[in-house]
């Protein structure tokens, strides 16, 4: 996942944030302290913030934002369905 997709999720955690409190724009900035510009460039993913100001913006807003980390792969992984015949063949104890 890229930087920009991060962005663009944070601003969509924001958004669904203001719409759960039915909130304005300009209420979101002022509970974070910041411009309604600036607030709403947040909302778009504009903004690179850094783990220390998003940990910041989850206080100020009573919120907890998790952060997941997974293991990149070239290969997706793809399995048989389990009722396959090489599925069934590969379970079937060796004699």
């Amino acid at each position: 996942m890229g930087e920009l997709e991060l962005r663009r999720q944070f601003g969509a955690a924001l958004r669904q944030y203001r719409a759960d409190e039915r909130i304005t724009q300009e209420e979101l900035a002022r509970r974070l302290s910041l411009s309604p510009r600036y607030a709403a460039g947040l909302e778009r993913g504009e903004h690179n913030l850094s783990l220390d100001s998003i940990d910041g913006v989850a206080e100020k807003l009573g919120l907890a934002f998790r952060l997941e980390a997974r293991a990149r792969s070239s290969v997706p992984i793809i399995e048989p369905r389990p009722d396959a015949p090489a599925a069934r063949e590969s379970k079937q104890p060796d004699h």
